[in-house]
C-alpha cells in the first residue's frame, strides 16, 4: 500500500512539472507574439496602413485577377501590348515583392 503510495505522489508530481513546463512555453510564445496558426496576414489587418505603392505598370494596364495567399497579394496584369505580368505583393508592408513578366504581347 505504502509503495503505491509513494509511486503515485511521483508520478503526479511529474504531471504537475510537465504541465508547468507547458504553461511556461505557451505564456512565452504569446509574449513574444508568434501565436500557432495564426496568419500574419490576420495580425496585420488591424496594423497601420501603409502608402501608395507605384506598381510601374504601362498606361492602360488592367488586373485580370487578384488572389490573396497567405500574406501575399497576386495580381494578374493584362498589358496594353497584350502580354501579362504576375506582381506580388506584401499585404503586411505593402512592399513590391517581384514581378513575372508573362510576355505574349506584340
Amino acid at each position: 500500500m505504502q509503495r503505491t503510495l509513494k509511486f503515485l505522489v511521483i508520478f503526479m508530481g511529474i504531471l504537475i512539472l510537465a504541465a508547468l513546463g507547458v504553461i511556461i512555453a505557451t505564456v512565452a510564445s504569446r509574449m513574444s507574439g508568434e501565436e500557432e496558426g495564426a496568419p500574419r496576414a490576420a495580425k496585420s489587418a488591424a496594423g497601420t496602413p501603409f502608402e501608395m505603392v507605384e506598381l510601374g505598370l504601362p498606361d492602360g494596364s488592367s488586373v485580370a485577377e487578384m488572389r490573396a495567399a497567405g500574406d501575399r497579394l497576386v495580381l494578374r496584369v493584362r498589358l496594353p501590348t497584350g502580354g501579362e505580368r504576375i506582381v506580388i505583393l506584401d499585404l503586411e508592408s505593402g512592399a513590391l515583392l517581384g514581378t513575372v513578366d508573362l510576355g505574349g504581347g506584340r
